[in-house]
């Protein structure tokens, strides 16, 4: 359920990560085609959704991706009401102020219909580990200056930006110490989790899962 292919597991961690989240937030959002705003976009997202047959804007705070992106806060989106059928938002609303004014945002621009999917990070006991020993042992106050989301309190959130039909799933099962693996066994560790995630998340070991998708439909 990802945009990675077989190959995935040999780039660095921060790129699979990376590709995998966008891959099932972009896959959840369903058939391709029409306008789709990708919220924090990146260098290569906009292509990507463009071979899929996406007609693609792209919003950032900063000018990160192709030069018709738009530069904006996704809190006030300079766009007409109504006017994309999708919406991806990856790992953005736990790094800004106010996250519920950009779910409303993100609401608003949807025509009836619409889809928007919202990744972010999980109060998972490896999220929680990280985030302890960044702030409590190493000083380092800006280490892990990401929020951290419990499934509830991102549906309600969701619910709260204006969005009726609303579901959730877990994703990312990597262990907190994946980083500090030998690459070839790193490399089978993430085959074997791309074939088991759905699995994972499903069973009783989901509260372990490090990410949390949350895909609402404007009806």
């Amino acid at each position: 359920m990802n945009d990675v292919g077989p190959n995935a597991s040999r780039v660095d961690l921060h790129s699979y990560l990376h590709a995998r989240d966008r891959g099932f937030a972009h896959e959840l959002l369903g058939p391709s085609g029409g306008r789709i705003l990708d919220v924090g976009s990146g260098g290569g997202e906009a292509l990507l959704l463009e071979k899929k047959g996406w007609s693609v804007v792209g919003v950032d705070p900063e000018r990160r991706g192709r030069s018709g992106s738009v530069i904006a806060l996704g809190e006030s989106l300079p766009l007409r009401e109504g006017s994309f059928i999708a919406a991806p938002s990856v790992l953005v609303l736990p790094h800004v102020s106010s996250p519920v004014s950009i779910i409303r945002e993100v609401y608003r621009v949807l025509g009836p219909r619409g889809r928007a999917a919202f990744v972010v990070f999980s109060r998972s006991p490896p999220n929680l580990r990280i985030a302890v020993t960044s702030h409590w042992f190493s000083g380092n106050s800006k280490s892990f200056a990401a929020r951290l989301y419990s499934t509830r309190g991102l549906l309600r959130l969701v619910h709260s930006g204006g969005f009726q039909k609303v579901r959730s799933w877990r994703l990312d099962y990597l262990p907190w110490m994946t980083g500090w693996m030998p690459s070839a066994f790193r490399a089978r560790l993430l085959h074997a989790l791309d074939r088991t995630e759905r699995r994972l998340a499903e069973g009783p070991l989901c509260f372990l899962g490090r990410k949390i998708v949350v895909l609402g439909a404007r009806l």
